[in-house]
């Protein structure tokens, strides 16, 4: 799993730490848990939702307000000799 991030505003520098730090658990934890019927593509969007609400909560849980910031996100998951690619923001990824 290999992420990059892009924050953005005042407090953009701890949006994209926490994110980059989340998204690539988040991925592994989904290929881990989900069934065999899943596409593994489903693996990247569902991390950037949770990563999306990690980040919200984290910035609840000590007082940080979000509003004026946040963070682009680019995710790209190798699996054997297929890549799935994810982004949200400005940030895309080209393979």
């Amino acid at each position: 799993v290999y992420v990059v991030c892009d924050g953005h505003g005042p407090l953009g520098h701890i949006a994209s730490f926490r994110v980059v730090q989340s998204v690539p658990m988040l991925v592994l934890k989904w290929l881990t848990m989900v069934s065999a019927t899943e596409p593994p593509e489903n693996a990247v969007a569902h991390a950037i939702r949770k990563a999306s609400e990690d980040l919200y909560s984290f910035g609840q849980q000590y007082g940080l307000d979000f509003s004026e910031s946040g963070t682009a996100c680019s995710v790209a998951l190798r699996l054997d000799d297929r890549i799935f690619v994810g982004w949200v923001g400005d940030c895309r990824a080209i393979v």
